[in-house]
């Protein structure tokens, strides 16, 4: 009889543990989005105060982030001309995103950041 209810009551707690972690993989509470690499952080930061404010909206026809399609061109360039087209400017980009007080290697900072994040097809704010 002890042995039926200790049964019993491993069934009933495998039970709740596969009703609650074994849903179907396509819930977004359960999928994950990937972690941000340490190398990225402060190309994020950079990102969040300045950068973002254009490409998370696509203001003006930048590219936006989480939008591969609008970046293929942009990232068939190499990581080299990125850099060098946003600390320059190209078109309607000021050059430095319209930060003077950025230093070239914080620019680069940022840019690698994006890249990393457009080839992952990841919006910024993951």
């Amino acid at each position: 009889m002890h042995a039926l209810r200790i049964t019993s009551v491993l069934s009933l707690l495998f039970g709740s543990l596969c009703v609650t972690g074994c849903g179907d993989s396509s819930s977004p509470v359960e999928q994950t989005t990937p972690s941000l690499p340490a190398e990225f952080a402060a190309g994020k930061e950079i990102y969040d105060t300045g950068c973002g404010s254009c490409h998370d909206s696509s203001r003006e026809g930048s590219p936006r982030l989480g939008y591969l399609a609008a970046w293929k061109r942009r990232l068939a360039q190499g990581e080299e001309v990125l850099i060098q087209h946003a600390i320059e400017g190209l078109d309607l980009m000021p050059p430095k995103g319209d930060n003077a007080n950025l230093s070239d290697e914080e620019v680069a900072l940022a840019v690698r950041y994006m890249i990393d994040r457009a080839e992952q097809d990841l919006p910024a704010r993951h």
